[in-house]
């Protein structure tokens, strides 16, 4: 027979379960080897909130708690404080099944902070209560049902830290009016609500607006059971294509141009606008959304925390777009990897001090050194603001950081929690699906960021170099993997773990499904500098001066997309030395059927005769072949490995494979896609 928990407190009333927690976490040890609790003082028994901080959260669960000698406090809860450990579950905790709706979540937080004097005796001090209000106040002045009583006038600065003081802030806060307006349209009593980098105050000039609308509850509402969000979104097309023809249109949605996703998991609606002269994006999606709702509250409590958080995470966003470091719709790295990256290590060096920052010198390698001074003249530093020297300090803080992580990114399965976040599920996955190809090219962009004073004063980088071209006839940089044992010699494994290569490959023929091309423009240059525009608009939009040429592309994650790849002649390019030779290099390379996960960047030209196509394979190589950059790195994308979609697609009985007249009747085999 299975022995219960030591303890059971249903009948304690709070000081006594506060004592006997605090007894069995002091580890006494009873006369059958069972904690047992120790007296405490009469200050310890009238601390309250060491019960909020030490209670069995199982314990409370219809299940109960199972474990055996459990070191939690087991006493029954009154409606007050389950309110509050189901908010602290939820949000610092990232269990997204605590509450079902945002309504739900909406009534807790009303019930919760609502008490304000038990909020102040009985909230332990470290979960930060009043930062909490900071951050849920914020977030009502978006629009979130968020029901909590006024800040004081000192404290409320703290939750001013937004983006929205920048010229896209108040567009997006304008462009949220509308959306508004169209959602009172299509669907009577549905709310919309920001997500995203504008819900967390970090947005910047070139920044989306991304929302999630909660259709009414009303009982005639009836969606045909489509949990996706799919008939909520076919609603919207609808109005906006009807009040558009009747030029009825909410403000600055008369002209929008729309595409519906709806073969994702979560179906989007984009819609493409024109605000003061400024192009922007709008994501709208439906259902589903409480792991976005809850990284507002969260990077809102950071702020709150630690306002010049704010700055930092705008710099780090400006700094990538810049360098067109892959996305997420491209196949890259999500915004919130590089949000909670950035924020993790800047907290992290605020509790340990300002160590030494390591940053590369002239020739891309690390060296430690102290955290320089501002690169300006001495008469020129003592006439900066404040402003100008905080925004320094930042700049030269995130220099440090991103040195770093050119070193070494965060593995698949590793936590990125933020300060009083626990290292949950949703904080472990972001880094998961990134192959070693696109981890290469994040660390290569980090170094040049790392390298640069100022990064704003570099032309920028173009998109189409980084992104997978659905067209072929270029030659690109790729991550293979080294199969053959010959390759890595058994001597050399413990002390380079390479198990991967770089190459130079001519792609002279690519495949795939037509609805894995993707169109997108991009804005050229000025406020938000390579921001993404979807769709790509009409022909008379495409020709907009602003917008750099339409790019055809498919993402970095997609398997079903083949590039049929001949590997340029290696000798011919790896010595540094050798003369470039006129012909091909990739006229004796193998044949191969690559992906896009093995896709890194592309190159000028051949790099047997382009010195600035052999330039980047050379720097590429030289990093990859850091010690630390490859123990570090992710695998790379292994060769042979078709879905079986892929497979059904180009079996000869199925074929839609095109088939050039140059094509020999074996070209499958030729590239690597004979029967295995």
């Amino acid at each position: 027979m299975m022995p219960p928990p030591v303890y059971y407190c249903q009948s304690f009333i709070v000081p006594e379960a506060v004592c006997v927690g605090a007894g069995y976490s002091n580890g006494a040890q009873g006369p059958l080897g069972l904690l047992q609790p120790q007296l405490m003082s009469e200050q310890e028994k009238s601390d309250r909130s060491l019960l909020l901080s030490r209670t069995c959260w199982d314990f409370q669960c219809p299940g109960g708690c199972m474990r055996l000698g459990c070191k939690w406090i087991h006493c029954q809860l009154d409606e007050w404080q389950m309110g509050w450990l189901r908010f602290q579950r939820f949000v610092f905790g990232g269990q997204l099944s605590t509450f079902d709706d945002l309504r739900s979540l909406a009534d807790v937080v009303q019930t919760v902070f609502h008490e304000e004097a038990r909020v102040e005796a009985e909230a332990p001090t470290a979960a930060g209560p009043s930062h909490q209000v900071a951050a849920l106040t914020t977030l009502k002045g978006l629009g979130y049902p968020f029901e909590v009583p006024p800040l004081p006038p000192a404290s409320s600065g703290s939750s001013d830290a937004s983006g929205s003081g920048t010229i896209g802030g108040h567009c997006r806060g304008f462009l949220l009016a509308s959306v508004r307006a169209l959602a009172a349209e299509a669907l009577p009593g549905a709310e919309v609500f920001p997500v995203g980098s504008f819900a967390w105050g970090v947005d910047t000039d070139g920044s989306d607006l991304d929302v999630v609308v909660l259709p009414p509850a009303q009982p005639n509402f009836t969606p045909q059971a489509d949990s996706s969000g799919q008939a909520v979104l076919d609603s919207f097309v609808a109005t906006l294509q009807r009040l558009q023809a009747d030029g009825s249109a909410p403000q600055c949605l008369q002209t929008a141009e729309w595409a519906l996703y709806g073969q994702t998991t979560v179906p989007v609606l984009t819609l493409r606008v024109e605000v003061y002269g400024q192009l922007m994006g709008i994501d709208i999606c439906a259902y589903s959304q409480l792991g976005s709702v809850r990284d507002a509250i969260l990077f809102r409590h950071a702020l709150a925390v630690t306002p010049e958080l704010c700055t930092v995470l705008q710099t780090m966003k400006r700094w990538l777009r810049h360098r067109a470091v892959p996305s997420c719709r491209e196949g890259g790295f999500p915004q919130v990897f590089w949000m909670r990256l950035a924020a993790r290590s800047y907290q992290q060096t605020l509790s340990s001090g300002p160590p030494k920052v390591q940053l590369p010198s002239a020739d891309g390698c690390i060296a430690e050194k102290e955290a320089p001074a501002s690169t300006e003249d001495d008469d020129k530093a003592t006439e900066a603001t404040e402003e100008d020297e905080k925004e320094n300090e930042v700049r030269q803080h995130l220099r440090g950081l991103c040195a770093r992580w050119s070193l070494a990114l965060p593995a698949w399965g590793e936590p990125l929690n933020l300060h009083g976040e626990d290292p949950c599920g949703a904080a472990k996955r972001l880094a998961t699906g990134v192959y070693g190809a696109t981890a290469l090219l994040c660390m290569r962009e980090l170094r040049s960021l790392a390298a640069a004073p100022r990064v704003e004063d570099l032309p920028p980088v173009s998109p189409h170099s980084h992104l997978v071209p659905a067209q072929a006839g270029y030659w690109a940089a790729f991550l293979l993997p080294k199969t053959d044992d010959a390759e890595v010699p058994k001597a050399l494994l413990t002390q380079r773990p390479e198990t991967s290569k770089v190459v130079a490959a001519w792609v002279g023929h690519a495949a795939g499904d037509p609805e894995s091309v993707r169109h997108s423009v991009f804005v050229k240059d000025g406020l938000g500098c390579n921001s993404m525009l979807e769709p790509a608009g009409c022909p008379s939009a495409r020709a907009d001066p602003r917008l750099a040429l339409e790019h055809r592309y498919v993402s970095r994650r997609d398997t079903d997309w083949v590039l049929w790849a001949t590997v340029a002649n290696e000798a011919s390019v790896d010595n540094e030395n050798s003369v470039p030779s006129m012909a091909p290099s990739a006229a004796a390379g193998r044949h191969l059927a690559l992906a896009p996960p093995h896709f890194i960047c592309m190159l000028e030209g051949d790099p047997a005769s382009s010195p600035e196509a052999q330039a980047t394979l050379q720097r590429l190589h030289a990093l990859h072949a850091e010690l630390p950059v490859a123990t570090s790195l992710p695998p790379a994308y292994p060769l042979h490995r078709y879905s079986k979609r892929l497979l059904l697609r180009m079996h000869p009985k199925n074929g839609t494979k095109e088939h050039y007249a140059a094509d020999s009747p074996n070209t499958a085999a030729k590239w690597g896609l004979q029967k295995r």
